[in-house]
């Protein structure tokens, strides 16, 4: 199974082409698209995806990830294996939270396809090794290993109450965890402008209609969420945003 995720959007052929590849190499492949919305380059973004998402697929999954705003320079374009499952990308962070540096590999130059250009590597290479990679698993990861660069993109190393997506319904899913909130502290508090926050729900339903509340998501970080409505839009809060913490 191959798990596709990038910024390319549905619009072009992009994401068309890359599975066009794969299943030219690899018949009986399975795809499955995790998303193709990722902001265009924002690493950070889907990083954060991928850490909320990939427990829920089986071991051996390859996840093939193409955000790559260094598309055609010299960062390595890697692979590896972590925790069961396998990943393919470009060597900018992205796979940050998926592996120890020792199992990365370096995708070897053969497979790589012809084409007139080097900007479209998501088709031309990471499909390319995905495929490949998927039929011939542990064969295949018997290729020379390399040190991985080192760069990292930190999720949730402190607990920072950042706004890390906000997903179709409008939920802003933020960077921390239940457990970084004390609800042993009534005084402690996330607070947006006006609005604080300083108890979690059990679900949507809990909250009263036109109000925001923290409920934990189904990725177990906590959303500000509001019941039957679009939370983003009432506390007009966006991805990137960062609360403030009162005790």
């Amino acid at each position: 199974m191959i798990g596709l995720i990038t910024d390319f959007g549905t619009k072009d052929s992009y994401v068309g082409e890359m599975k066009g590849v794969i299943y030219s190499i690899h018949r009986q492949g399975i795809i499955v698209d995790i998303t193709h919305d990722i902001p265009p380059g924002d690493i950070e973004a889907a990083a954060f995806c991928l850490e909320r998402c990939w427990k829920s697929f089986p071991e051996k999954t390859v996840f093939c990830g193409v955000i790559d705003p260094g598309v055609g320079t010299c960062r390595n374009a890697i692979m590896g294996k972590s925790r069961g499952i396998y990943f393919v990308g470009p060597d900018n962070g992205l796979f940050s939270y998926l592996f120890p540096p020792h199992q990365v590999k370096l995708i070897p130059d053969h497979l790589t396809r012809k084409s007139p250009g080097n900007t479209f590597q998501g088709r031309d290479l990471f499909a390319v090794a995905a495929a490949h990679l998927d039929d011939q698993q542990d064969n295949f990861l018997n290729s020379q290993g390399i040190s991985y660069s080192g760069q990292l993109v930190n999720l949730n190393t402190t607990p920072l109450p950042k706004v890390m997506w906000i997903d179709n319904f409008g939920n802003a899913i933020l960077s921390i965890k239940p457990e970084h909130f004390p609800n042993s502290s009534p005084k402690f508090c996330l607070n947006w402008g006006s609005y604080s926050f300083s108890e979690i729900y059990p679900n949507y339903q809990a909250l009263t209609p036109h109000q925001v509340g923290l409920v934990i998501g189904g990725s177990g970080y906590l959303e500000l969420a509001a019941r039957n409505n679009c939370a983003a839009e009432i506390l007009k809060i966006n991805r990137g945003d960062i609360l403030d913490v009162r005790n």
